[in-house]
């Protein structure tokens, strides 16, 4: 594991993460509606930056809605699934990251809206995806040359989509990347007694978030759970998290299982960095620093 020191000021870190706790933070309480909490995202969403001079195309993969940025006919490609605790976020309230992804990297990134719980419970997201990834391949783009990624519970869901893939005997993509990725919903680290204080999350709001995505299915299922699976023969996976989110302790866990099984992994720890912070580019250094880590991943 890389632990990155940190290089931003004190007062811009602290004016994002304050920004953070009071905007953001209490959209993921249990008792807010996820039309609520999605309307809310989508307009925190604004206070971030795109990249300069690319702008998305509006696509469907498979039927599901989605927006590409760079050219059809790259060969090089990102399947990214955002996150957004499985109930809210979208292609826009990602924008800034994948945007930047598409432009450092040169790559065409997808950015598919996939259905949401609790309306649209597990496994309507996987099937999305899976959708979407079987669309590209349909497509023409060669498994080799394509790089799936998500944070958060995209990062959950990007786990649980390569599983089916190999339990499906499908080609499987050239590597995955999982930035602060929501792997395990029994949530084994929650009653640690030494814990970060996130800027956007709580146990409570997840474990809410948790129960109308598995609905009927056990938080055991590997498919709502993947760093519960098998996750021997995966390709290579980076992991990106900071130190300052309560996922940490089980993003450690699921980095050491999968180097366990032997998953080439690596995994970047950014000190005093929150919960997907990689969506603050063009602000802080630490998330301009992820995103050409995670362009340098998908270029190699």
């Amino acid at each position: 594991m890389k632990l990155h020191k940190v290089s931003s000021s004190a007062l811009l870190r602290g004016a994002l993460s304050g920004a953070l706790r009071l905007a953001v933070k209490p959209l993921f309480a249990p008792h807010i509606s996820p039309s609520l909490r999605r309307k809310g995202l989508e307009l925190a969403s604004l206070s971030t930056l795109n990249a300069r001079g690319i702008k998305p195309t509006q696509v469907k993969l498979g039927g599901v809605p989605a927006l590409r940025y760079g050219q059809a006919n790259n060969s090089t490609v990102v399947l990214y699934l955002h996150g957004g605790a499985y109930t809210a976020g979208s292609p826009g309230t990602h924008a800034s990251l994948t945007s930047h992804l598409a432009q450092t990297s040169g790559a065409t990134v997808f950015v598919p809206d996939y259905r949401l719980a609790p309306e649209h419970p597990y496994p309507a997201a996987l099937e999305d995806a899976c959708f979407c990834y079987q669309a590209l391949l349909e497509q023409g783009f060669k498994a080799a040359h394509i790089t799936v990624a998500g944070d958060s519970a995209g990062g959950g869901l990007a786990l649980s989509l390569l599983l089916h893939l190999k339990a499906e005997k499908m080609p499987l993509p050239k590597g995955m990347i999982l930035l602060s990725p929501w792997a395990d919903l029994t949530h084994p680290n929650a009653k640690a007694s030494a814990q970060p204080q996130d800027a956007m999350l709580t146990w409570a709001g997840l474990n809410a978030a948790a129960k109308g995505y598995a609905a009927n299915e056990a938080l055991t299922h590997s498919g709502i759970s993947p760093a519960l699976g098998d996750l021997s023969g995966l390709p290579p996976t980076l992991i990106i998290v900071g130190t300052e989110e309560i996922l940490l302790a089980d993003v450690k866990s699921l980095a050491a299982k999968l180097k366990q099984q032997g998953v080439s992994t690596e995994c970047e720890i950014y000190e005093k960095m929150w919960h997907v912070f990689p969506l603050h580019a063009r602000m802080l250094k630490e998330a301009d620093l992820a995103i050409h880590a995670m362009a340098n991943f998908i270029l190699n």
